[in-house]
């Protein structure tokens, strides 16, 4: 049985700035990256309730509005979990659990947990966030440390974040942040083109010629097999680059 993800908490402007991740295969969960490269694949959020909640007539689906001082988001609930609304009032101050979806370039939630709670939890909740976020802090300096002197490959960073006692998660999380970033400022560049230029990129850094194992390995976090191999089948018909030896791979 999966372990079910544990449950961050943060302030909702930090939602709304991170980058939303859709999972690749079935059966894995959608996470959202944070500016400081945390993953979050279910948020904890202490806020204000800003609008009349409400539930379809057929109790399909349901919707609040939170604010919590630094921003705003739309938490749905559906099915069996629109009851959790049935208590809940407009001005009601509620602890939520979430997790993080986007629709449209917006974020929301859908809500897991809602309870109403002493206003007074809305500094605590504050107080532990600031907490963490000092803790990570240290933890995310050291694996920017260890990322680029290790040239950004990932794989070697988190076996040597391992090693020295730092999450490997927080050094995976930098890297597909970083990706992403580049993948943002170029809006116009098909996936499929921005594989190519890494894997022609690669290529280049190896004028004796590079396996297609080397290859998978190097990519294999952020691309499937089939997307990599297709990128040097299309390299090949481009004539970039040539097959030196059976699966060796060489710049023209």
């Amino acid at each position: 049985m999966k372990k079910r993800a544990a449950s961050q908490r943060l302030r909702l402007d930090e939602v709304h700035k991170g980058q939303f991740v859709s999972a690749e295969e079935d059966f894995e969960l959608n996470y959202l990256i944070t500016e400081d490269a945390q993953k979050v694949y279910r948020a904890k959020v202490v806020a204000t309730v800003v609008s009349e909640p409400y539930i379809s007539d057929d109790t399909a689906y349901g919707r609040i509005q939170l604010d919590d001082g630094f921003d705003t988001i739309t938490g749905y609930v559906f099915r069996e979990t629109t009851g959790l609304l049935e208590h809940i009032e407009l001005g009601d101050i509620v602890q939520v659990i979430g997790k993080i979806r986007e629709w449209q370039g917006q974020k929301q939630l859908t809500l897991e947990a809602v309870a109403r709670v002493d206003p007074n939890l809305i500094l605590l909740h504050r107080l532990e966030i600031l907490k963490a976020k000092q803790e990570h802090d240290r933890v995310l300096e050291k694996a920017q440390l260890i990322y680029h002197e290790e040239g950004e490959q990932v794989r070697q960073a988190k076996e040597r974040a391992k090693q020295e006692g730092i999450s490997p998660d927080v050094v995976e999380a930098l890297d597909e942040l970083k990706y992403l970033e580049e993948r943002e400022e170029e809006p116009d560049i098909s996936k499929s083109e921005i594989m190519k230029n890494k894997v022609l990129s690669l290529i280049e850094k190896h004028p004796d010629g590079v396996d297609m194992d080397t290859i998978l390995a190097e990519f294999a976090d952020i691309y499937t097999a089939e997307e990599i191999e297709e990128s040097v089948r299309d390299l090949l018909s481009s004539g970039e680059i040539f097959e030196r030896r059976i699966n060796i791979f060489v710049k023209v």
